[in-house]
């Protein structure tokens, strides 16, 4: 028994770590696609372009926690991110 709470505890530090690093990168690739869906979809719909930076998202989290992150928690991430890059472009003038 100690050994299975053990292992479950270094299970859970492990994915926590690496939830950590990813995060970072996710960022990254956030803003990408972000940037991409402006740049190349214009005339798409803005819906679109968010299931397009949903998707690209998806992708890239770790197989390992892929299957406990709901699409919310994506869709919330996807609209900090936008958000903060919106208030940068409309803030940087000032």
């Amino acid at each position: 028994m100690k050994y299975i709470c053990f292992i479950a505890l270094l299970s859970i530090i492990f994915i926590l770590e690496l939830i950590k690093r990813k995060k970072s990168d996710l960022i990254s690739i956030t803003k990408d696609s972000i940037l991409y869906a402006e740049k190349y979809m214009k005339s798409v719909d803005g819906k679109i372009k968010f299931k397009y930076v949903c998707s690209a998202i998806r992708t890239k989290l770790p197989k390992i926690i892929s299957p406990f992150i709901k699409e919310e928690h994506i869709t919330t991430f996807i609209q900090q991110i936008f958000d903060s890059i919106y208030d940068y472009l409309d803030h940087r003038d000032e």
